[in-house]
């Protein structure tokens, strides 16, 4: 296996000082030898929602139930742009997701529930299409590392090679948990991730199993259904009901990435009897 260092943000608990600092290798990590893993590449950027995105500085990808269909949308978070990518298949009542994962190659991917089941729910982005297999089980989130899908848990983080193995539960491999989260994204192999209902975030560094602290979000404290991370923002759908600014629709609020300063949010919209709620978020830019 080849072993590759990189470069990561080290955070203070509080308002969240960031520095870089080498943290060491992929060999720490608990993989069989002919596994691969390189936590150098992002599988962001590889395809753009639309045209207009192009415009932004970070852009956002989330779904939501229309009239018993599950929709992809964008929104931009400079424009507030918010554009419907179209349907993928039919769901069923009560559908819900607080995590959502691009697995680097076509697909969207996310646990979700409705008023039935639990289920894993891939969308393919090259023919439109949904499937639903395997049970999450205890699990509200997903992300990626080196195109690879990781689900975690506080103690350990499970990486599958692909969606098939993800349902079959035989992963690959093994790294370090996300800690008090259940709700999380990874980026270059660092968690950001926040319980269900939060005002900061845990970071850490999944590679080496090392805490890195915590980072304060400026003037929030709400239910988390997803979280999307950048080079320069933490992006964090807020689902409007609760918290010090509850009743409201639905928004994603975008922060710096280095300090947890709020630096805008973009508002979605109130679920109705055929729009659901909006959940999950995987943000680029």
């Amino acid at each position: 296996m080849r072993t590759t260092h990189w470069m990561a943000a080290c955070a203070c608990v509080g308002a969240g000082c960031f520095d870089d600092v080498n943290f060491g290798n992929v060999a720490d990590a608990v993989f069989p030898s002919d596994f691969e893993l390189d936590i150098d590449s992002a599988p962001t950027g590889l395809l753009k929602p639309a045209e207009s995105t192009e415009l932004e500085s970070s852009w956002c990808w989330f779904v939501a139930a229309d009239a018993g269909q599950l929709h992809l949308y964008s929104v931009g978070m400079d424009t507030g742009t918010i554009e419907d990518l179209g349907s993928y298949g039919a769901v069923e009542d009560g559908f819900f997701t607080a995590g959502l994962a691009y697995d680097g190659t076509s697909s969207l991917v996310m646990p979700a529930r409705d008023n039935e089941r639990a289920s894993w729910v891939r969308l393919d982005l090259a023919s439109g299409t949904l499937t639903a297999s395997g049970n999450p089980r205890y699990h509200h989130a997903v992300s990626t590392i080196d195109g690879s899908l990781l689900v975690a848990d506080s103690r350990r983080s499970s990486v599958y090679a692909s969606f098939d193995d993800l349902v079959a539960e035989t992963p690959a491999g093994e790294l370090g948990g996300v800690g008090h989260a259940s709700r999380y994204q990874v980026r270059q192999g660092i968690s950001w991730g926040a319980w269900h209902a939060a005002g900061e975030l845990v970071v850490r560094d999944l590679v080496a199993d090392e805490d890195l602290g915590t980072l304060e979000l400026q003037g929030f404290n709400a239910w988390v259904w997803g979280i999307g991370v950048t080079d320069r923002y933490v992006h964090v759908l807020d689902d409007g009901r609760y918290g010090l600014f509850g009743n409201h629709a639905p928004r994603v609020v975008r922060f710096d990435l280095q300090t947890g300063n709020k630096v805008g949010y973009v508002e979605l919209w109130k679920p109705s009897d055929t729009l659901g709620a909006p959940g999950g978020l995987w943000c680029d830019g």
